[in-house]
């Protein structure tokens, strides 16, 4: 029950911009179908990242739709790092159990830095931008 509250809240929390086509949907159906193959630890990870960037970018002030799509960037991002990840470690997986407690720390520690990394790319792409825009006006 939780992993599908999981599932539904990661699913809805991002999401991309409306009306930009079946290509943003088929993305959408793809980060999801990674999203549910982790386990439920890096599920979490990734809530907690996503959701700590959202209040980033409201605390700075950018609108709505531009945090909806920096969001959904970051999201896609993560979900698709960690999935990478796991898929390198798979051939292991078909001979030991795979439960959510059995991940090893140091990979859990490299996923982290990978999420904290690309956060801090994204904080830094989107205050470039921002300058930009200030720059322009």
């Amino acid at each position: 029950m939780a992993s599908g509250q999981m599932q539904q809240q990661a699913g809805q929390a991002p999401g991309p911009m409306q009306g930009q086509g079946g290509q943003l949907l088929r993305q959408q159906q793809q980060a999801n179908s990674m999203l549910n193959q982790l386990p439920p630890q890096q599920r979490q990870q990734i809530e907690q990242a996503v959701s700590a960037y959202r209040q980033q970018l409201v605390t700075q002030g950018f609108s709505s739709d531009v945090i909806q799509t920096y969001v959904w960037s970051y999201y896609t991002q993560c979900v698709q790092t960690l999935f990478e990840e796991l898929k390198k470690g798979d051939p292991q997986k078909d001979t030991s159990s795979a439960l959510p407690g059995d991940q090893p720390a140091q990979q859990q520690e490299q996923a982290e830095q990978q999420l904290q990394s690309q956060q801090q790319q994204q904080q830094q792409q989107h205050q470039q931008q921002q300058q930009q825009q200030q720059q322009q006006q």
